[in-house]
């Protein structure tokens, strides 16, 4: 990572958490070097194939406690190896201050957007005042340059 470590990630604040998709987005810097760095946390989900290794001499589980425990119901804080254990983590750094807005909690609001609305205010003062710049990746997926390993589907008009 060009001399930068996660380790070396000094936390400042948290940008939104999402508890139930198991995701938070937390804003910090790497000593001695200029600009903001934005993270993601998220834990993967489980694969079938790991659950089916919870029993027996190979289980994962390293250490278990019960918390609650009431008639038929029992639950419990299992620590588990590390392979199970892992978090994917996304790194955008240096991160412009753009992104650090979108992924500050902010308030939610549904409003419903007609052709008329997006032309009149959508189009004009979102969509066209995107730096190209910004949408580079969206060009490296469509130029084939990156992430050609996750394309699925690919001809002429489209690109899954």
């Amino acid at each position: 990572m060009e001399g930068r470590s996660l380790k070396d990630f000094v936390y400042e604040r948290t940008l939104t958490l999402h508890g139930d998709l198991k995701k938070i987005y937390i804003l910090g810097h790497f000593p001695g070097q200029e600009g903001k760095a934005l993270v993601k946390l998220e834990k993967p989900t489980f694969e079938e194939a790991q659950v089916k290794l919870f029993t027996g001499e190979s289980s994962p589980i390293l250490e278990e406690a019960m918390y609650f425990n009431n008639d038929v119901y029992h639950k419990y804080f299992l620590q588990l190896a590390p392979e199970i254990s892992k978090v994917q983590c996304d790194l955008v750094y240096p991160v412009p201050d753009d992104l650090i807005a979108k992924y500050t909690e902010s308030p939610k609001h549904i409003f419903r957007e007609t052709a008329e609305i997006y032309h009149k205010y959508t189009k004009p003062f979102f969509i066209d005042k995107i730096p190209d710049s910004h949408i580079q990746w969206v060009y490296n997926i469509i130029d084939k340059s990156k992430e050609t390993e996750l394309t699925v589907f690919r001809n002429e008009l489209f690109t899954l």
